[in-house]
């Protein structure tokens, strides 16, 4: 079978093809590959961080001016702020609070979560332009750590457990686990307010 200088052209651009894709960086979540179902990346991250909060951003939103009135009654009530590619977090642990969060970036909501081991849970929408996502303190521009995600809107949960609203700043610690999947926009849910 001879094969004509169509074919042999279409072979060698699929060739060529499969070699600069097998260079390509892909460093994106598994968790956004639509045959990888069920599957997550998790990091653990512990720092320390001041006036009582820290944010989830997108990479690019550093380029913008930061909104003047970024916390409210409201979103202070529940203990997290939102605005177009950033994320706030309020700690309930007053000053310089310390924080171990558990990072978990799935593919999907997680609907089997046990409310009972957690005090306060609360969710909201953050846009990811940049294709990465950065976890900072507050008043620092330094990621802790930084995700590449695919461009789309995700929805950012946010569980809170060990809140201790009488510890000296120095002592202040709290643990998070943070769940972020690609959703549809459904704005700010409170799923459980902490009864102090």
């Amino acid at each position: 079978m001879k094969i004509s200088g169509i074919q042999s052209l279409f072979i060698a651009l699929a060739l060529l093809g499969l070699f600069i894709y097998s260079y390509m960086d892909h460093n994106y979540s598994i968790a956004y590959d639509p045959d990888a179902k069920n599957e997550y990346s998790l990091d653990s991250l512990k720092f320390r961080t001041s006036h009582s909060q820290f944010h989830i951003y997108d990479r690019e939103f550093l380029e913008r001016d930061f909104p003047e009135i970024f916390w409210s009654d409201t979103s202070f009530k529940r203990k997290l702020s939102y605005y177009k590619g950033v994320i706030g977090v309020h700690m309930f642990s007053y000053g310089s609070a310390g924080a171990n969060v558990v990072l978990e970036i799935r593919d999907k909501e997680n609907k089997d979560f046990e409310m009972d081991k957690y005090d306060h849970i609360v969710e909201a929408d953050l846009g990811i332009e940049s294709g990465k996502l950065i976890i900072t303190p507050c008043l620092y521009f330094d990621a802790i750590i930084e995700k590449k995600l695919y461009p789309s809107n995700y929805r950012v949960r946010v569980y809170t457990s060990e809140i201790n609203e009488q510890a000296l700043e120095i002592e202040a610690d709290e643990k998070y686990k943070i769940e972020i999947w690609p959703d549809e926009k459904k704005g700010p849910i409170l799923l459980k307010k902490y009864k102090s």
